[in-house]
């Protein structure tokens, strides 16, 4: 079976306005929220943010590969981290094992992109305790504070190498952060220091995981984040967990 186009234009279509040599050099930050529901009556929720950042042009060459992988054996039109774990929806009729060979495909996806982790995480409980609900809105819930810690971070790192063009930041369309980051992004950016709003390009775009291929991969390193939190004292990775940490460095 080839290779599903759609998701191949989604990605491509975002890219467009860059040139090759632009490409090269412009980083492209794909970030996914998880919220964790598995501890809530306990009050230990947790709100995550995770995904990768790559030059522009490695992730047009990771989308077609994805979607090769996807297409391979089991064909899939897109993957997400909640049907693969419940093995419903898109993964209904699947053995684990089947499912685990087609995550494991995607991982090394991922790991031989060259493609670089990044994650935050916030106790909810714990935030409503230090953050006045007085705040404006958006302040009010963990999204943003997460999504401020891992902007600086990022463009942090990408002023440390160099490169001259702002860095674009593409998140999962999700409603209740959209509206956070919208709200707030544009005052934020402001306070920050010269070089680093130089560096921050315009307001992050939502897209949808189902065309926009790389934003697959940051579901799946949030989901591991998260299960990886719930897992308290245990300390070995999955097969497929290794494939998918290779933090942010300088």
């Amino acid at each position: 079976m080839s290779a599903p186009t759609l998701p191949l234009d989604g990605f491509a279509a975002l890219m467009a306005s860059y040139t090759s040599a632009v490409k090269q050099r412009k980083l492209v930050a794909v970030l996914n929220a998880y919220v964790d529901d598995s501890a809530k009556h306990l009050g230990r929720q947790m709100f995550f943010f995770g995904g990768y950042v790559n030059h522009a042009d490695k992730w047009q060459e990771f989308t077609e590969e994805w979607a090769r992988v996807l297409s391979e054996n089991r064909s899939l039109p897109y993957t997400k981290m909640k049907n693969a774990n419940s093995l419903h929806g898109l993964y209904h009729g699947w053995s684990e094992e089947d499912r685990d060979r087609k995550l494991k495909a995607l991982a090394s996806v991922i790991a031989n992109s060259g493609a670089q982790s990044f994650h935050v995480s916030v106790y909810r409980k714990e935030f409503e305790q230090i953050f006045d609900k007085s705040l404006p809105y958006g302040f009010q819930k963990p999204h943003f504070i997460c999504f401020g810690a891992l902007i600086t971070g990022i463009t942090k790192l990408h002023r440390e190498l160099g490169s001259p063009y702002p860095i674009r930041f593409i998140f999962d369309n999700q409603d209740e952060i959209r509206g956070s980051v919208l709200a707030l992004y544009e005052g934020w950016k402001k306070d920050q220091p010269e070089d680093l709003r130089l560096l921050m390009g315009g307001t992050p775009t939502f897209e949808n995981d189902e065309t926009v291929l790389p934003l697959q991969a940051a579901d799946m390193l949030a989901w591991h984040v998260q299960k990886e939190a719930d897992e308290v004292g245990i300390t070995h990775k999955t097969d497929i967990s290794k494939l998918l940490f290779s933090p942010l460095t300088t």
